[in-house]
């Protein structure tokens, strides 16, 4: 899927958002389910704040989450730790800590339920907001997943390898995920997430300028 480095629409001031790289087809739709803004679910989204407070003082962005283990739902692996899901019910996956920890977690648990659950609806209309524009498109984009081969489902939600939080304060987060790519070095995918004064929500447009492959992740946070 190509939740990664390509958004799938360009809005003219970024909005807030939900996007395995493999090949730029993978890119394209991990980045496009990281695209449905957290807004409200029938009126348009927010704007992301041009300038985000400094992180909050005594956070450790680098810092891994604890008790980190990936297990295996409907042929992905995603994450789970201290720091949350504390709830599974469904496809739905809640209860992350207000923290940059529980904004990774949960931004990769999201993001991926709403790329491949067949109850995504249910993850989009909980967990993700947006207009209805953004909601169709994503739609789309699901559907095109229905028809991958399980070599081609099994490669472009490959398990990401590590995390860079770009920016974080209490209210919202932006972070990279580096994921190892078949032609060599590492591709990248953006996500975002926004707290909603329970938990965190998932914001397809991440805000964040697509990176180019690399055979360095020196300054991500391995898992």
């Amino acid at each position: 899927m190509a939740f990664t480095t390509n958004e799938f629409t360009k809005p003219p001031r970024p909005r807030w958002v939900l996007p395995v790289v493999v090949t730029a087809v993978v890119v394209a739709l991990l980045a496009v389910v990281a695209a449905v803004v957290v807004g409200s679910a029938d009126d348009g989204a927010p704007a992301v704040p041009a300038h985000l407070p400094a992180p909050t003082q005594g956070l450790d962005l680098t810092a891994a989450p604890t008790k980190l283990e990936w297990k295996l739902i409907d042929g992905v692996r995603l994450p789970f730790s201290g720091e949350g899901p504390a709830k599974v019910a469904g496809p739905l996956a809640s209860g992350y800590s207000h923290t940059p920890q529980g904004a990774v977690v949960a931004a990769w648990q999201i993001s991926t339920r709403l790329a491949t659950s067949t109850d995504y609806e249910q993850v989009m209309a909980n967990q993700v907001r947006g207009t209805e524009a953004q909601r169709t498109q994503v739609r789309l984009e699901v559907a095109n997943v229905r028809n991958l081969t399980s070599n081609q489902f099994s490669a472009r939600f490959a398990q990401p390898v590590g995390f860079r939080v770009v920016s974080y304060d209490n209210a919202f987060a932006q972070i990279y995920f580096a994921i190892q790519s078949p032609a060599g070095g590492y591709d990248f995918t953006p996500r975002a997430v926004l707290w909603d004064g329970k938990d965190w929500q998932y914001q397809l447009i991440s805000g964040l300028p697509a990176l180019p492959n690399s055979t360095s992740i020196a300054d991500f946070t391995t898992f």
